[in-house]
């Protein structure tokens, strides 16, 4: 394929394979696949002190080029070198018009034929929120499991890097795309946020700085959800969730309502939630007839981060839980079954079916793993509800079974018990408590809650492919109503029938053990000085 974006590394398609696996370790994390990755990050993307730029994708300072596929004058001149050996059709494809180029450069199709000049320029900004990912995931897990499972580099050594890439992203980007809502461009919340736990504070400072002058740029702005192009809908996810972080309520829910003008909550697998998108196959695809609607294309899952972190701010807005778990859901549908993942569904109705390639399925993977949860909130008239998980109604104190008519009044006195269905299993999103329980480390395989008591207890387990002694239990009220009944300082944590406190505090989080063949029991008690617990 001649397409730069496709086999250059960089990009929404050519970056999608690494950014997708990195994902997939902050999940369903495996020793192999972290040795993968770790291999690619030395020795495809970072070049290091090497210097050797023309064989890396990102350079000692940290900046990002647009592709590691291109041509040049030598490979075109030669007609039984190694270029056209290797690739005898990419070889006829761009020679043909860089034989006749008059200008000497960049005279084909403007996806094909790069000149290795082209491709080593980095203002591009969107291409460093995926190479963000790649290193923040190896951070997390080098932390969070342990022993580690990386073994070429440490976890501040990942973390610094994730930061300092944040960093070229402006320095790069400038005033031009870095202006702008990125794809993935969430992952730089994160980022920040474990840069202010681990007290890297000078390259925390650096980037909120960064944060600052872009925000003052989506204030001046009547609608704060840019993107690259007019039309587009990619801008959201990452503005929203800087404007969130820094209180900005009432900007942030412009942009949400951008989102429900295009997304609508319909009883169709492949509209409900499902973002308005049409042009990727032309860029990204097998299959290219034209101006095509795509189902479930990456725009779904991130847009649906801005629509669920404004949900479980504002638990009451049933209708954003409903929209953005369509949104997760039909973006799973992209799997086929042999594995392998498609970019999105063809819409044209005489076609109806996935992509035959991957494309630039990776920053949805993102988005999906960025709102995966148990999600479990009182929905009147239906009462106690779960959505990405199963629920069990028990009666007060586990005494049984509840009424019907108890559990549609989502009785405060039940017992919820909770199991998980989404594809990760780490996080649970607690309405009643507006709490969120994040799980590294481990996967959480049960939640029991009680919202009158203040109190979730949950089952956390090893992970069968990336075996830890230990899981970080991370706890956050996003709750903005003003009905959250205790902050985080007000839980504590024990484990095993509460007979034992957790050990003390890995990055903000609490620490528990683990044991192969039996879930560990985590008891989280909020502290009888909180308010009482909303419904």
């Amino acid at each position: 394929d001649p397409r730069v974006f496709m086999a250059g590394h960089s990009d929404e398609s050519g970056a999608s394979a690494p950014l997708a696996m990195s994902v997939k370790q902050l999940g369903l994390p495996s020793d192999a696949e972290v040795g993968k990755l770790e291999e690619y990050v030395h020795e495809t993307l970072w070049a290091g002190a090497s210097g050797r730029r023309s064989s890396f994708l990102q350079g000692a300072d940290h900046s990002v080029r647009l592709s590691m596929l291109y041509w040049n004058d030598a490979m075109d001149k030669d007609p039984s070198g190694p270029a056209r050996r290797a690739l005898p059709a990419l070889y006829d494809h761009c020679h043909k018009c860089w034989a006749s180029c008059k200008k000497g450069r960049d005279c084909c199709y403007w996806m094909h034929c790069w000149s290795e000049e082209h491709s080593l320029e980095t203002w591009r900004a969107y291409n460093y929120p995926h190479v963000t990912v790649g290193y923040w995931s190896l951070y997390r897990v080098a932390r969070h499991i342990s022993p580690p499972p990386t073994k070429r580099a440490g976890w501040r050594w990942y973390l610094e890097q994730a930061g300092r890439t944040a960093v070229a992203m402006h320095t790069f980007g400038g005033r031009g795309t870095s202006q702008w809502g990125l794809m993935v461009g969430s992952i730089f919340v994160a980022v920040l946020a474990d840069l202010r736990r681990e007290g890297l504070t000078a390259l925390a400072d650096e980037l909120e700085a960064i944060k600052e002058r872009r925000m003052r740029k989506w204030m001046s702005m009547l609608f704060p959800y840019g993107s690259e192009f007019p039309w587009d809908s990619t801008g959201h996810e990452e503005i929203h969730s800087w404007l969130l972080h820094d209180g900005k309520v009432a900007d942030a829910n412009k942009t949400v309502q951008a989102v429900l003008a295009y997304s609508t909550v319909v009883p169709h697998w492949a509209y409900c939630g499902s973002a308005r998108r049409y042009w990727d196959f032309t860029i990204n695809g097998k299959t290219q007839w034209g101006n095509e609607r795509e189902f479930h294309h990456y725009g779904a899952t991130l847009n649906a981060v801005a629509v669920l972190d404004s949900f479980r701010a504002f638990p009451e807005r049933h209708y954003l839980l409903r929209l953005g778990a369509c949104a997760l859901l039909g973006h799973l549908s992209n799997i086929h079954p042999s594995g392998a993942y498609s970019m999105a569904w063809h819409g044209d109705p005489g076609l109806l079916r996935r992509d035959g390639f991957s494309g630039d399925y990776g920053p949805g993977v993102y988005g999906y793993w960025r709102s995966a949860a148990a999600y479990v909130a009182c929905m009147p008239p239906f009462g106690w509800s779960c959505f990405l998980c199963d629920l069990a109604v028990e009666g007060e104190a586990g005494g049984g079974a509840a009424s019907a008519s108890a559990a549609k009044a989502c009785d405060a006195g039940a017992n919820l018990r909770v199991t998980p269905r989404d594809a990760f299993g780490r996080r649970a999103y607690l309405a009643p408590l507006g709490l969120t329980v994040t799980v590294e480390g481990g996967r959480l395989v049960e939640v029991e809650l009680q919202p009158r008591g203040r109190r979730a207890v949950l089952r956390v387990a090893v992970h069968e492919r990336a075996r830890s002694s230990e899981a970080s239990v991370f706890l956050e009220v996003e709750r903005r109503d003003g009905r959250a009944p205790a902050p985080t300082s007000a839980y504590s944590c024990a484990y095993d029938e509460a007979a034992y406190p957790c050990s003390g505090r890995k990055a903000g989080a609490f620490v528990v053990p683990l044991r192969v063949g039996e879930p560990t029991r985590v008891i989280l008690q909020a502290s009888a000085s909180g308010s009482a617990p909303a419904s």
